[in-house]
């Protein structure tokens, strides 16, 4: 991992997890250079990587600051813990599902071939012990030949970053309305006919390699988008 990812991610880290406080400044360019042990066009490239993910901006001859969340979290790959930081819940997984299953017609997605294994699994995730979403997810077994059932107690990002050590490009999401019906409705506690969201989570590391695909059910029945000029 290059050392401007290092500074990203543990200055993200920082934004979501509260350190840094909403519409407050970050330190100077000469400090959080001095901090990292990076040349400052090394640090432009980490502050560039939150820009782009809406977390911070820029004013001239102000500094850097912190972005509120309606700025980030609809848009931006976070976690759920990062969602509820600060809010002091307590988020669990149950697992519901975990097998392995050859790729198939899913193969040219992941660009591996239809006999290649993927790891598959379903999860309910719990807010404060109420359910919050249901997660059908698949990975390219060759990317994760440790997996287990223990890795699906927290979050799968976190998982794929700091244990794995692999890098995170970007995510591309498809949202839409559905209705809660069924086995869906029964493992949400929910009355079937429920307004839900389904999201779609195409997850790749760097060069375009496919590392997850997610098909999130949730609770939220609602997105928020914010505008700047």
């Amino acid at each position: 991992m290059s050392k401007h990812e290092d500074v990203y991610r543990d200055l993200r880290k920082k934004i979501l997890n509260g350190s840094y406080a909403t519409r407050s400044a970050l330190e100077s360019e000469e400090v959080l250079s001095k901090r990292y042990g990076v040349s400052r066009p090394t640090l432009h490239k980490a502050l560039d990587a939150l820009k782009r993910d809406g977390l911070v901006h820029s004013r001239q001859g102000a500094g850097i600051f912190v972005n509120p969340s309606e700025f980030f979290i609809q848009n931006n790959l976070t976690t759920l813990s990062e969602r509820y930081a600060g809010e002091g819940v307590v988020i669990t997984s149950e697992v519901l599902l975990l097998e392995t299953v050859p790729s198939r017609d899913m193969g040219e997605m992941f660009q591996i071939d239809p006999s290649d294994p993927l790891i598959h699994y379903l999860r309910l995730r719990r807010v404060d012990g109420h359910p919050k979403s249901l997660e059908e997810t698949y990975m390219p077994s060759y990317l994760f030949p440790s997996f287990e059932e223990e890795c699906l107690q927290g979050s799968m990002i976190h998982y794929i970053e700091d244990v794995c050590g692999y890098s995170i490009s970007h995510v591309n999401k498809r949202i839409k309305p559905v209705i809660a019906e069924g086995e869906t409705a029964s493992r949400l506690e929910v009355p079937e006919g429920t307004a839900m969201l389904q999201v779609n989570h195409s997850v790749y590391l760097l060069r375009s390699v496919m590392v997850q695909y997610t098909v999130e059910t949730t609770l939220d029945s609602s997105i928020s988008v914010t505008s700047v000029r």
